[in-house]
């Protein structure tokens, strides 16, 4: 959602249900959908990936912060597609 955001994009989904089946179908031999199980774990998951460890351990420090990082990207990727 924040990438969305910055990127001045709305966001898009489908139901947790339908991702769901979805995965299943897979098992049907013959069937092939572009969501799988890790996929529907990952996007339903609430993990973070929090910074203080490698601070606090190796001294590491993050250069920009995750939204400028993401924002970066966005121009980036932005970029790339427009001289594609």
């Amino acid at each position: 959602m924040r990438l969305a955001e910055i990127a001045g994009k709305e966001t898009k989904g489908i139901p947790l249900f339908v991702a769901r089946a979805m995965a299943w179908a897979n098992k049907i031999p013959g069937v092939t959908t572009p969501i799988d199980q890790g996929f529907v774990e990952m996007m339903n998951s609430t993990n973070t990936f929090p910074t203080e460890k490698a601070e606090q351990q190796l001294g590491w420090k993050p250069k920009v912060s995750l939204d400028e990082g993401l924002q970066r990207t966005t121009n980036w990727i932005k970029k790339e597609l427009a001289t594609g």
